[in-house]
């Protein structure tokens, strides 16, 4: 089958299908959801000892300051890794709703094309397998 044509679905159950494109797009999404949750987790921790070792080497200079940077660095930390995540999860979203609206545009091409042919008898016979026109 080329690019320029459609298989005509045989039955609803056809026409509901999952498509590569679909699958392969959700599998983007949940991955970036993945990553972002586990780079979330490394800055996070790799934040932590970055500020315990700033206590310790503003304790031997200003004892008075440690508190006060601990808190800063670790505000700063979360922060970084708050806006990793958004990032992250704003992408996994945008794929998400790609992988939405090619699944349901294809659905709704497919089930066009199922009552077109059923309309015309299509279905019914056995040489008129594709018809020309775009893959949706």
């Amino acid at each position: 089958m080329s690019s320029s044509e459609k298989k005509v679905p045989k039955s609803l159950k056809e026409c509901y299908a999952t498509d590569n494109v679909s699958s392969h797009l959700w599998s983007w999404s949940d991955w970036l959801e993945l990553w972002g949750r586990r780079v979330f987790g490394i800055l996070i921790i790799v934040g932590i000892i970055l500020t315990i070792g700033e206590a310790i080497i503003a304790a031997d200079a200003y004892e008075d300051l440690v508190f006060l940077s601990m808190i800063s660095s670790l505000i700063t930390w979360g922060w970084y890794a708050f806006l990793e995540y958004c990032a992250y999860h704003v992408l996994s979203l945008i794929i998400a709703s790609l992988a939405t609206i090619v699944q349901n545009t294809r659905i709704t091409a497919n089930v066009a094309l199922y009552n077109v042919a059923k309309d015309e008898g299509a279905l019914n016979e056995e040489t008129p397998k594709s018809t020309s026109s775009t893959i949706v």
